[in-house]
């Protein structure tokens, strides 16, 4: 037994040491960081993105009369919800410096696809709210259809 503990403290004290050396080097690494960041952005911007495609489908469903004014209300409040959520996490301390800029526009999208959400939510049988609602959800997707775009560089 003597001799099994002697043989783990030689190449444990090294281990130890590469770990703290990983984490020293791992810490001066800032570049990786901002990689992922602008990685991780651009998946919020593409389920944001994904969210006002749907309810562009939603709404001109809704238009032509295949979908019930309950469903289509679900349907828009579900939308809300995620988009409430990715908007929670889009703040400039998330990220790193260097996108503070595409956050805040990011953070501004998702606000204003909340509204036009909560519009095709209570648009109900009111044809023109829906159309406006739909008008609005597609002008949001090209946004960030341009906003995704420039992330994947």
């Amino acid at each position: 037994m003597h001799k099994r503990a002697r043989s783990w403290g030689n190449w444990l004290a090294p281990a130890i040491i590469l770990l703290i050396l990983g984490a020293g080097v791992a810490s001066f690494a800032g570049p990786g960081q901002s990689q992922g960041d602008k990685h991780s952005l651009k998946n919020d911007v593409s389920e944001l993105k994904s969210r006002a495609g749907t309810g562009r489908l939603v709404a001109e469903q809704a238009l032509a009369g295949n979908l019930t004014r309950n469903f289509v209300e679900a349907q828009a409040e579900q939308m809300r919800k995620g988009v409430a959520q990715t908007r929670d996490k889009l703040t400039p301390e998330q990220f790193g410096p260097e996108l503070s800029a595409q956050v805040l526009q990011a953070a501004d999208l998702a606000r204003r696809l909340e509204g036009a959400l909560n519009s095709l939510r209570g648009a109900g049988a009111d044809r023109q709210a829906a159309e406006s609602a739909r008008k609005n959800l597609a002008g949001l997707f090209e946004e960030l259809s341009r906003l995704e775009e420039d992330l994947k560089e």
